[in-house]
């Protein structure tokens, strides 16, 4: 009996995961606290995770593992940690969402004191499938970057008499400049030259 209640709770090593179903499965290395030495593995194990948050950890990571009356074919995962990506040093009431990449943490998104700070480690960020999205800033908006783009137009002073970049580099390009020759080029504007 009290091997039993002594087995309801594990550790081990995740070995395989499998995420192409609505529950992950995982295959975990269990021995001396996890260890390679002495292990017994085990496949297939349901991993119980948080709602609106999905992670598929590094292998090696440790997993904690939970058996229903200590019954190692009733076993589930409930929680992973990946030591050498785990961000350390994090402020009370911190939180951070994190990537692992090359047995390190990668992109990441920190919500520390005072800053809501993401860092894409190189990649990318798309924000997408928004009708609208807004920036709201008491200060302002600054953008640091070599270039940028648009696929539509930029339109200022939206919420009141609206100028359109587009219609003020149309009105640009239509207007013209009489009595004088610009160049040599009798009639040309002098925005065309």
């Amino acid at each position: 009996m009290m091997q039993r209640i002594f087995s309801m709770i594990g550790r081990g090593r995740l070995m395989l995961v499998k995420d192409d179903k609505d529950v992950q499965r995982l295959q975990v290395s269990e021995g001396n606290t996890g260890s390679d030495k002495r292990e017994s593995v085990t496949d297939d194990i349901a991993m119980v995770g948080l709602f609106g948050l999905s992670s598929n950890a590094p292998q090696k990571s440790e997993v904690l593992l939970l058996r229903l009356g200590g019954d190692r074919s009733q076993t589930i995962a409930v929680g992973a940690n990946h030591r050498p990506s785990r961000p350390t040093n994090l402020a009370p009431g911190d939180t951070m969402l994190y990537r692992a990449k090359d047995g390190a943490r990668g992109a990441y998104i920190w919500l520390k004191d005072g800053v809501l700070q993401i860092d894409a480690a190189g990649g990318d960020v798309i924000i997408q499938n928004a009708a609208t999205a807004t920036i709201k800033a008491s200060t302002k908006v600054r953008i640091e970057a070599p270039k940028v783009e648009t696929t539509g137009d930029f339109v200022s002073r939206c919420d009141g008499t609206s100028v359109s970049l587009n219609a003020l580099r149309d009105a640009y390009h239509l207007h013209k400049h009489t009595g004088g020759t610009i160049s040599g080029n009798t009639g040309a504007t002098d925005h065309d030259v």
